[in-house]
């Protein structure tokens, strides 16, 4: 399970209002994490929370960590480590917030591959590469949420609607089709390349709501080494061609 608690006793009202997550994976099973976290409050000296118990190794871009208020003031972060996988972030050097709204970014490096969220497994004679992971789990029910996940394949002008999914041999669990809105931005490298991202969206998140992803894409687009144990992440028989959505913005 993955939890996020708050953390510093607060005196007021606060309230966490939306969630937007972006995992960048490379071909060798590295990927970036991004966090960007909305929160609401009123009367209250807010710091901080606990971000904890995930299961892959974060490495925090603590530089270009930070935090914005709704009247454009910008804020540092401290992100201490608590324990192996608890880590405490707040603004820095004691600062609150007290009324309005306040959004957090922060991310991390990490190597899916060796936490066996991104690994290989095989469908009939088909390699594919498997993606299976979810951010945190807050302790919040909040407005929104969406995880934009973003593969190492350059789209080359291809049109998803034009049957780019099946090109790609790219494929979703049921459960996800059935749980989010699916969309795919146009996602630019540093290059100005285009690459082949997928958006998943939900509105109304409960507490504790486990935002888990898992999809299969042909694994000629990585360089992974690892592969699956048999039944554990193989190609569930209920996987299917994701649907080609509309733009959700």
């Amino acid at each position: 399970m993955f939890f996020l608690f708050k953390s510093i006793t607060f005196a007021g009202g606060f309230s966490l209002d939306w969630n937007q997550v972006l995992a960048v994976l490379d071909k060798d099973g590295k990927a970036q994490i991004s966090y960007i976290i909305r929160w609401n409050c009123r009367n209250v000296n807010f710091h901080g929370f606990y971000f904890e118990v995930f299961q892959e190794e974060p490495f925090f871009d603590k530089v270009n960590s930070y935090a914005v208020d709704d009247k454009g003031k910008k804020y540092s972060l401290d992100i201490k480590k608590l324990s192996q996988k608890k880590y405490d972030i707040v603004l820095a050097n004691g600062q609150a917030f007290v009324n309005g709204q306040i959004t957090y970014f922060f991310r991390y490096n990490t190597d899916l591959q060796k936490s066996g969220n991104l690994t290989q497994t095989m469908a009939g004679e088909k390699k594919l590469a498997v993606f299976n992971w979810a951010p945190v789990q807050w302790d919040d029910s909040m407005e929104h949420q969406d995880v934009t996940v973003v593969f190492p394949i350059v789209r080359e002008g291809l049109k998803i609607k034009d049957r780019g999914l099946e090109k790609y041999n790219f494929r979703t669990e049921k459960y996800v089709n059935e749980r989010y809105l699916i969309d795919y931005p146009e996602t630019p490298n540093s290059s100005g390349e285009k690459l082949f991202a997928v958006r998943f969206y939900k509105k109304n998140i409960s507490k504790r709501f486990h935002f888990q992803i898992q999809v299969c894409i042909d694994a000629v687009y990585f360089n992974l080494k690892t592969m699956a144990c048999e039944g554990l992440t193989s190609v569930s028989k209920k996987s299917e061609y994701a649907r080609a959505g509309t733009s959700l913005f």
